[in-house]
């Protein structure tokens, strides 16, 4: 009896842990913070090679760009290690499923 209640905690603690998917948003804002200094990058970029002075704006999109690119590589690694912590709180969820005897749901027939 008391195995069965801890099933059902864990049980319950892993699917409150899973219902909220935060590695997806890592991985969302490190694409649009990627995105961002692609952006940055290329036209601070042309700016360089396009004036024949040194241009101020130049230095200061170059400058963002790359703090966009090194917090989207940031993002990208939480993002991936949260992503495989729960991959494994699922399969322990899966696992702890079929201790339990419950099934998977049933979708009706389309």
């Amino acid at each position: 009896m008391s195995e069965d209640v801890q099933l059902h905690t864990e049980f319950e603690s892993l699917a409150t842990r899973l219902e909220d998917r935060r590695s997806v948003v890592l991985f969302a804002w490190s694409f649009g913070l990627g995105c961002a200094a692609f952006m940055g990058l290329g036209v601070g970029a042309k700016l360089f090679h396009d004036s024949v002075r040194v241009p101020k704006l130049a230095f200061v999109l170059l400058a963002v760009g790359l703090g966009c690119a090194a917090v989207a590589l940031a993002r990208l690694v939480r993002g991936l290690r949260l992503y495989g912590s729960e991959l494994r709180d699922y399969h322990r969820f899966l696992a702890v499923r079929a201790q339990l005897g419950l099934e998977k749901p049933q979708f009706p027939e389309a």
